[in-house]
């Protein structure tokens, strides 16, 4: 069902318990991409289907193989790898291409995956806890050194270091 709960691991406890918010999200992305809805909805029983440069995928292998085998241009206009290019920070994830990428993309998807996710969970819910505690009190709070904030454990958390994470 559409408005099923997710569940398993990755997924937070009482994932889903609300159905209008997912309903509401399906409208939201019905009216701003109604063609590609339509492409899913009748591909839906295809792992996967390649239309030109965009490619539909069902199957979570079906996605997987697609990450690790289509070229993609990482440094296009539009991309996040293209936007770090015009910025002048060249050499990241999102902007390299071939093996490299994909060593780096494999070495960070234990980090990134469900259990890295599982892992990170509790960094994350500490800092916002913390750092968001002045709103119970009707305190303003800036949301910008908060988002650096999380960044930086997040990045110290991956990469097993102890430091200041507004540092990083």
């Amino acid at each position: 069902p559409v408005d099923a709960a997710p569940a398993g691991p990755g997924w937070p406890a009482g994932a889903g318990r609300s159905g209008r918010g997912r309903r509401r999200d399906r409208r939201v992305y019905l009216r701003r991409y109604p063609l590609l809805f339509t492409l899913l909805v009748a591909t839906r029983h295809r792992p996967a289907l390649r239309l030109g440069r965009t490619v539909l995928v069902h199957d979570p292998q079906a996605y997987l193989d697609a990450l690790a085998r289509l070229g993609l241009d990482r440094a296009a206009a539009g991309t996040v790898g293209g936007t770090a290019h015009r910025l002048g920070a060249d050499g990241l994830l999102f902007d390299q291409e071939g093996p490299e990428h994909r060593r780096l993309r494999r070495a960070l998807h234990d980090g990134l995956g469900p259990a890295g996710v599982a892992k990170l969970r509790p960094v994350w819910t500490a800092m916002l806890r913390r750092r968001l505690a002045p709103l119970a009190a009707g305190e303003p709070v800036d949301l910008v050194p908060v988002a650096a904030e999380l960044a930086g454990v997040t990045a110290a958390a991956l990469l097993g270091v102890d430091a200041d994470p507004t540092a990083l």
